[in-house]
């Protein structure tokens, strides 16, 4: 929702450019005037230099995993030209403690403390970090749970060896394989849209797994992107733990367990009652509409803040 009435929110799409002097780029940001603020989601190549000269804000908002990538493949590590690890992790370029350069954009926004904490030499040279975490889908139906039995531990995702998924994910899969054979259900492809999911989501026998591609590490952010979903949609979810900033924030609305322990505590939600499962569900849902409303997201990020000045 709009700040105020005053304040006017539209959305921008772009296709990615080739370089940022890419005039047909800079021609697409005509309508952005001094004194606008400009948040830019995910990847694409963005004038950002250009848009600060005119004095427009630009927020560059990060959607990638972050990690320092210790060691010589660092030191080929470029902003112009993303770096990732075998396991998916976007690797920050040393000397400026990220992936994006101070001078292009006044802010960079993160879904995870854990990206936060590895970018602090960012903060350092001027760009200011805020912590905005995707929060509550309000148009989203809430599951209806109208089934007696769990039959599911549910995964989206990929878990080959040989996949984005990474071997350690897939080790982890396998040992859960083991523990709850056919009640451990992988979804790894056709669920791309919103339609899709809501059809995966509407069944009420089921609960979702979270695991990461760094299985068994802490030192790595929660999948809030994924998560978010499963929570607007009223569903349970157990989830390998994460950092702990990132996990403090669904503390009570995600079951988190060691891996050693995700079978234990799934079978501990499978075996609540119907009714039970219903009280659980509508308590977590309402914890995490509540909690994670966006506005109140950005209100403690200091979101606002940042449009009454800008």
């Amino acid at each position: 929702m709009p700040h105020s009435e005053h304040c006017n929110i539209s959305t921008v799409p772009r296709p990615s450019a080739k370089n940022d002097s890419d005039a047909s780029v800079l021609l697409s940001f005509d309508e952005l005037q001094p004194g606008d603020l400009l948040v830019w989601v995910g990847a694409g190549r963005v004038p950002w230099v250009a848009l600060r000269k005119r004095n427009v804000t630009v927020v560059w908002y990060n959607t990638e995993p972050l990690d320092n990538c210790v060691g010589s493949r660092a030191r080929h590590v470029s902003v112009t030209r993303g770096t990732f690890t075998s396991d998916g992790q976007q690797c920050i370029v040393p000397s400026i403690g990220h992936t994006v350069h101070p001078t292009y954009v006044d802010e960079v926004w993160d879904y995870s403390a854990h990206n936060l904490e590895v970018s602090r030499r960012l903060s350092d040279a001027g760009s200011r970090l805020r912590l905005v975490p995707p929060g509550a889908v309000a148009s989203v139906t809430p599951v209806s749970h109208s089934r007696e039995d769990v039959a599911t531990l549910t995964f989206l995702g990929s878990v080959g060896a040989g996949s984005v998924g990474g071997p350690r994910r897939k080790a982890c899969w396998n040992k859960l394989k083991a523990q709850l054979g056919p009640r451990l259900r992988h979804v790894g492809s056709g669920i791309n849209s919103d339609a899709a999911f809501a059809s995966l989501a509407v069944d009420s026998d089921q609960v979702f797994l979270n695991l990461h591609r760094r299985c068994e590490m802490t030192s790595v952010p929660l999948e809030r992107f994924r998560l978010q979903r499963y929570l607007s949609a009223g569903q349970l979810v157990v989830s390998e733990p994460a950092h702990p900033d990132d996990m403090a924030r669904l503390q009570g609305i995600v079951t988190f367990a060691n891996l050693s322990d995700i079978a234990l505590e799934f079978e501990k939600l499978a075996n609540r009652s119907r009714a039970e499962r219903i009280e659980l569900t509508s308590c977590r849902h309402h914890a995490f509409v509540t909690r994670c409303a966006p506005g109140h997201i950005l209100h403690q990020a200091g979101g606002f803040d940042l449009l009454v000045s800008s």
